[in-house]
């Protein structure tokens, strides 16, 4: 009989974790602003830039919804969201050469931003350590994968690239011996992001209905996947691929506030920013046939973004 109520207690004790629970859902609405860097670096001198893809996105108008359980100081939670899939922006193309060390941009073109699909999930888990009655600060972990899929369409420039020039030779895109295009084929491009992000947050209860705080994060480990598919006639499409990885090489910011309304709903805002340095990786190019061939030189990627969100917290 001992050993049978031992057993059940063994059983049973993990349970009692969470009997002080709490399990929420938060829609939100976020908007995004930022831009994703697309680099390919020179053969010769991997620290030399020779084309740059800036993907930038001014206005994504985001819906997400956010779960969540917590248990005395302790939380676990899951959200998502997707952007709607509009007008956001421009896409700017730039190629570089070189001349006596000096970087001259040979190469530039906009071209109309369109989003075709944004998605973001997070996991996260943190523990509360209280001070002084209304100090907090929260040691947190998250897991964060993004989708971004985009498509540079009306786009027009200026080559100085040698085939493109008068003269024959690379000249500077606002040269007078530069070509003038006033219709592009345009470029899709899509990228896997996938950070790991360790922090702390620090909040402040003012009132007993109203607390603030901010937080900072630091990504130990991110893995970049994208391809960009350069338009044009059928068979002269061109396909860049690039896969790299980064460690403790982005940051990630963020001020927020919350608001109880009352005993079940929380009205919550804040603001992020992630930023970062530029994770290299090897690239991979194709034809229209697909067909991927090592490429002899590096590639880079980073992001700058920023994040207003608004959500309302349900408790059930």
């Amino acid at each position: 009989m001992k050993h049978r109520i031992l057993l059940l207690i063994f059983f049973f004790s993990p349970f009692s974790l969470f009997a002080e629970k709490n399990l929420s859902v938060s829609p939100y609405f976020s908007i995004k602003s930022g831009t994703l860097y697309e680099y390919l670096y020179s053969s010769e001198n991997s620290n030399n830039e020779v084309s740059l893809l800036e993907w930038d996105y001014s206005q994504l108008y985001c819906l997400g919804l956010k779960t969540s359980f917590e248990n005395k100081n302790a939380e676990f939670y899951f959200g998502f969201d997707f952007a709607l899939p509009l007008e956001c922006g421009n896409m700017y193309d730039s190629d570089y050469f070189y001349k006596n060390g000096i970087k001259n941009k040979c190469n530039y073109s906009s071209s109309n931003n369109y989003s075709k699909l944004i998605f973001n999930s997070i996991f996260g888990a943190n523990y509360r350590f209280s001070f002084f009655e209304r100090l907090s600060i929260t040691p947190e972990f998250q897991l964060q994968y993004t989708f971004a899929k985009f498509k540079a369409q009306n786009g027009h420039g200026r080559y100085g690239r040698a085939p493109y020039s008068k003269t024959g030779t690379d000249v500077n895109w606002d040269s007078e011996d530069a070509k003038i295009i006033s219709k592009l084929y345009g470029c899709e491009f899509y990228r896997h992001n996938l950070y790991t992000w360790t922090g702390l947050t620090l909040s402040y209860d003012f009132t007993n209905k109203f607390n603030a705080g901010l937080g900072f994060f630091l990504s130990p480990f991110s893995y970049t996947y994208s391809v960009d598919h350069h338009l044009n006639k059928p068979t002269y499409d061109t396909y860049l691929k690039m896969e790299g990885h980064g460690n403790l090489s982005k940051f990630k910011y963020k001020l927020f506030s919350n608001t109880s309304i009352n005993h079940n709903l929380i009205l919550y805002t804040h603001i992020e920013f992630i930023t970062g340095n530029t994770d290299k990786g090897i690239s991979k190019i194709a034809d229209f046939t697909e067909k991927y061939y090592p490429l002899d030189q590096k590639n880079g990627a980073n992001i700058k973004q920023t994040d207003f969100t608004i959500g309302f917290k349900i408790v059930l």
